[in-house]
């Protein structure tokens, strides 16, 4: 088997996540608030490689925290994880900032 074909096949066995961002929509009350909406719908509709999935999921949480440090007159967001013991809406992880964004990370399936 040559490079290419190994190559190939690695690829096709690598997962991938899709991210979706939702309630995006919500009036923000500061700019902090409008910042961290902008770094969600940078994300929407993201496919992630499941090996830099650990890496992207920090990064959020290190962009928040820089937000926070900008705008230390706003009220400080907090990224939060929701673990739920029962499958809901078949997503992998869901992250949320009450009150200014959702964002589910679903595996994404081959066709």
């Amino acid at each position: 088997m040559d490079e290419q074909q190994t190559f190939k096949r690695k690829l096709s066995n690598m997962s991938m996540y899709f991210l979706k961002t939702t309630a995006v929509h919500w009036r923000v009350k500061n700019k902090l608030q409008e910042e961290a909406q902008k770094i969600a719908h940078e994300v929407d509709c993201k496919l992630v490689k499941e090996t830099k999935l650990d890496e992207f999921i920090e990064s959020l949480y290190d962009e928040i925290e820089m937000l926070n440090q900008k705008h230390i007159r706003c009220t400080p967001l907090q990224l939060q994880r929701f673990d739920s013991p029962i499958p809901i809406n078949n997503y992998d992880k869901f992250f949320f900032i009450d009150g200014v964004f959702h964002i589910a990370i679903y595996k994404a399936k081959r066709v």
